[in-house]
This record gives C-alpha cells, sequence and structure tokens, in this order.
C-alpha cells in the first residue's frame, strides 16, 4: 500500500464561493438570487456551478454561484419551557442584525406570557436579507412554497432591520405561522382562507370573524373597497402631520385595501394587537399606539388618516374575547388572562 502525507494540492474548482464571497460548502443552506425559499447545497460542481435542491423537497437543480446566497448556520434563541415549544424553532442566525434578533426575542416572551404554542412549528429560520429581486415588503413576510398537492409548506420568516417597528411586525408575523400550523394545521392551509371563492374562515373562527365585520376598522376598509370600485386609486383624506402641521392630501389604492381587508391579514393584525394587549409589553404597546393614531389621528377631512390597520381600544375589545375564546378552547390560554 502506498501511503503519502504530503497534502493534496488545492483544486479551486472544487470551492466555489458565493456571491458574498463566502465558500460554497456541501450541505450549507443557501438563498437563490430572484427565487423564493432555502435551498441545501447537494455539492459544487466546479468553481461557478452548484447543484441544489429546494430544502422542504422538490427537484434538484445545477444553478450559478453568483446567484447562491450562504445562509450563516442558525442559532436557537434561548429556549422558552416546554409548554412553548413551537416557539423555540423561531430560529436566527449569527449573521441576523441585532435589531431583528432583540424584536424576534421580545415577540417569542410577549406571546409566552400570553399562551403555549405547541410544537407544531418546524425550524424556521428568520432571515434580515434576501435577494429576491426587489419583492419582498419592507415590514416582513411569512414565506411558504405552496406544493404540487395544494398544501402551504412553511420556508421561512423575513423581518426587516428597516421597519419602523420591527418588534410588532415579528408578532404579526407569528401570527401568520400559527394561522397555518397550529389553527389551520388540519388541512395544511390557512384557517383565515380557502383555496377559493368566497374565501370562509374555519368554523374555529367564526365569532372571530363576525367580531371583526363589526368593527370600525374593518367598515373603513369596506368602504373604501366601495370607493374604488372602478378604479385604481382615490383621493380619501387630508391629514395635519403632528410635529411639522403639515397638510397632506391621502390617496389609497385598491390592492392595498383589498390585502388589508382581507381576513387572514385582519387575523395577523388582531393577534398582534391582542398580545402586545395581554402580555402588557411597553415596546409593543408604544408601537401599538403609534400604529393606531397613524391610521385615526391627525384627521383635517375624511373617515380616517390613513389604511386603518389596527383598531382603536374601544373597538377591540370584541375582538379580543374572541381570541381568547380560541386560544382557551385549545387549552392554550395562560391562567392569568381574562
Amino acid at each position: 500500500m502506498y501511503r503519502s502525507d504530503a497534502k493534496a494540492a488545492w483544486n479551486p474548482a472544487l470551492h466555489p464561493r458565493d456571491r458574498f464571497g463566502r465558500f460554497i460548502e456541501t450541505g450549507a443552506i443557501v438563498s437563490l438570487w430572484s427565487t423564493p425559499g432555502l435551498f441545501r447545497v447537494r455539492r459544487p460542481l466546479s468553481d461557478s456551478r452548484v447543484s441544489v435542491e429546494p430544502l422542504f423537497g422538490g427537484e434538484p437543480r445545477t444553478v450559478a454561484a453568483n446567484r447562491v446566497q450562504v445562509i450563516p448556520a442558525l442559532s436557537p434563541a434561548p429556549a422558552l419551557e416546554l409548554e412553548h415549544a413551537g416557539l423555540n424553532n423561531v430560529v436566527t442566525s449569527p449573521n441576523t442584525p441585532e435589531e431583528v434578533t432583540k424584536a424576534v426575542d421580545r415577540a417569542r416572551k410577549a406571546i409566552a406570557k400570553v399562551h403555549g404554542v405547541p410544537d407544531v412549528v418546524p425550524v424556521l429560520p428568520v432571515i434580515a436579507q434576501v435577494d429576491r429581486a426587489g419583492k419582498l415588503p419592507a415590514a416582513g413576510e411569512y414565506l411558504v412554497n405552496s406544493t404540487p398537492g395544494g398544501a402551504a409548506e412553511p420556508v421561512s420568516l423575513f423581518i426587516s432591520p428597516n421597519g419602523v417597528q420591527p418588534a410588532l411586525t415579528a408578532v404579526h408575523e407569528i401570527g401568520h405561522v400559527l394561522d397555518h400550523l397550529l389553527l389551520g394545521a388540519g388541512r395544511d392551509w390557512f384557517a383565515t382562507s380557502g383555496r377559493g371563492e368566497p374565501v370562509q374562515v374555519d368554523d374555529e373562527l367564526t365569532g372571530w370573524w363576525a367580531a371583526v365585520e363589526r368593527s370600525k376598522p374593518y367598515q373603513l376598509l369596506r368602504l373604501m373597497q366601495l370607493r374604488l370600485r372602478n378604479r385604481d386609486t382615490v383621493h380619501w383624506s387630508v391629514i395635519k402631520h403632528p410635529s411639522t402641521g403639515e397638510e397632506r392630501p391621502v390617496s389609497v389604492t385598491r390592492g392595498e385595501t383589498d390585502y388589508y381587508v382581507s381576513p387572514r391579514e385582519m387575523f395577523a393584525r388582531a393577534y398582534a394587537q391582542w398580545i402586545a394587549l395581554r402580555s402588557g409589553d411597553p415596546v409593543l404597546l408604544q408601537l401599538l399606539k403609534n400604529d393606531i393614531e397613524r391610521g385615526f389621528g391627525n384627521i383635517i377631512s375624511g373617515l380616517s388618516g390613513w389604511y386603518p390597520r389596527q383598531w382603536p381600544e374601544e373597538d377591540f375589545a370584541e375582538i379580543a374575547a374572541e381570541l381568547d375564546a380560541i386560544f382557551t378552547a385549545r387549552g392554550l390560554l395562560k391562567g392569568d388572562q381574562p
């Protein structure tokens, strides 16, 4: 047998680098420029080509190394007690911006004060910067892949480090996660939206949805929809800037109004407000107050200053009670809650 102690010669063809100059290793978790979702590296093929496969199932593909962005090793946040096992799977990475890591940690702790989260959430990476050709929203998004069978598979949470309220956004996005993986677990879809028209919420949420329909923000959004019936944009109000006193007109669009009035978005916003109120977290409560005032304050003319994205306190009591009932029926609401 021939044995040599000499080191093998360095072969750059076996060690491609991603678009930021980091080595692409077999088994690494990566994102791809202009392509949603996460991928696992099967093996490097050359100094410029890499074989990858979707992290949650799908056909392998070969991509250019300069389209790849390596996601650093994921690090679980400090573990909460067992009754919050699902929250323990919401994880950040060492490269996650500090403000996003703090926001996610605050969101997890606030939720843990209000209700338990069973182990229904798979490892869900929090991503703050993903190349999707500028298509990600400014604040955040719960990313899922639709399977050929019609189910939705979780991919990741996007939380922008540039958002004005990342902590409230993190609670909001976790609300989408629970709508999907907890309340909608029986059909691998969101409890707040079916696959057809008209969209119907699951039976478990009918009381909550009836309360939402009776609320002022929902009715204002429906009025916006009526005004926008044959137009893409309409003038809605005039507001005064609280600091400068400057007056400016506000317009609303059909696409944004339809988005805000949808049951799925209404649930995430109601959930975020419910967690802020029931947890008593001071940061979340201040962010919530700012959002409510943006929608209803400083109005010179019009019915609201902007899209009413959250509820005034007196208008939210019935909705909060319905959320209490949903989580109580599942045995998840903490004992010191109403």
